[in-house]
């Protein structure tokens, strides 16, 4: 067919697909320095969900050191903070929803 033609004529052109970046960080995510078992890190979190973290910090009247401190406990547990800080959010209003 013409799409596996075409897609025959990119891989042999200079003009080769391009694997993404998937560790680049997004532009509209901003690093920002926090401290986790008394150690500094970064974590690179949409604006929304830092807005949404700070929410539930005050929520829950834990300070949002101390949030992130027993996410990285009980979630992340070795794995990209970040991530876990996004479905963190995610199943608190979702769980708040039911």
């Amino acid at each position: 067919s013409q799409f596996f033609a075409m897609i025959l004529r990119l891989k042999q052109s200079k003009y080769k697909m391009m694997k993404p970046n998937l560790r680049a960080r997004p532009a509209n995510s901003p690093k920002r320095s926090v401290t986790i078992s008394g150690h500094r890190t970064s974590v690179s979190v949409e604006p929304e969900f830092w807005n949404a973290l700070t929410e539930i910090s005050k929520e829950t009247n834990r300070p949002l050191a101390q949030l992130i401190n027993d996410i990285d406990k009980h979630q992340a547990r070795g794995k990209n903070l970040s991530s876990a800080l996004r479905v963190f959010v995610l199943a608190y209003f979702r769980n708040a929803k039911a």
